[in-house]
Order: structure tokens, then sequence, then C-alpha cells
């Protein structure tokens, strides 16, 4: 069972809100509320079968990973979480996808105090 600190349940809060996470009222390198690394290298390959992604795991400190898309049907992304990844996860197959949209990927690494958002991944379907 995790310890719960006032400040992880604001962060908490805050990110369940939308305002993100708060910030700490002290020096966070010294107390370990760091945020996880951001993923990188995520790659997407268009499948029978859905939007295969894969990405690297930078972080060492992560909870989960969120996997996010936004459909691209204009000039503003609305990104939607579409699942919840245990930590140390590099993959996800995205079955729920419409043939001829293009679709905006991007994935967070979560901690009990921020998150980290890796580079988006645009991916058009045939």
């Amino acid at each position: 069972m995790k310890h719960l600190t006032r400040n992880s349940v604001l962060v908490a809060l805050g990110m369940l809100i939308g305002l993100g996470p708060v910030a700490c009222d002290h020096d966070c390198d010294s107390c370990g509320h760091n945020e996880p690394a951001a993923p990188y290298g995520l790659e997407a390959q268009v499948r029978a079968d859905g939007v295969a992604l894969t990405w690297k795991d930078a972080s060492d400190d992560e909870d989960d990973f969120i996997v996010e898309r936004s459909a691209k049907d204009g000039a503003a992304l609305h990104f939607v979480e579409l699942v919840e990844l245990p930590e140390d996860t590099e993959d996800y197959l995205d079955t729920d996808v419409d043939a001829g949209t293009t679709y905006v990927y991007r994935i967070k690494a979560v901690n009990g105090s921020a998150s980290s958002i890796s580079d988006e991944l645009e991916v058009m379907l045939p």
C-alpha cells in the first residue's frame, strides 16, 4: 500500500479535475516528489486488427502509463484517455479505430506526484 501525503492527494486531485499536477510547497528534489521521465521513441504500426503502439520507458519511478488519443479533424486536438497500463509497459494495441481517420497518440508516465508526456505521433489509417 502506498503512503499518501498531503501533497500526493493534492496532485491527484489536481490531475482528476484537469488542473494538472499541483506544485509542492517545498524542495521536491529532496523529498522525492519528482515527475517521471517522459516515455520516448513512440512508434505505430497500422495492422488489420488496429494500431500497435510501442515506446521506450525512460523512467524507473512511474506508477502507470496512460495512452491518450485524439482524432485529427481540425486544428484543435482533444485527447481522451484510452487505457491505463501498469508500470514498465512498452506497448498497446488500439483496436477501436476507424478506417480513413487520422489519430494523434501520446503516452503519459504517471506517478503519485506528477506526469510526463511523450512526443505526439500522428497515424493515418487507410
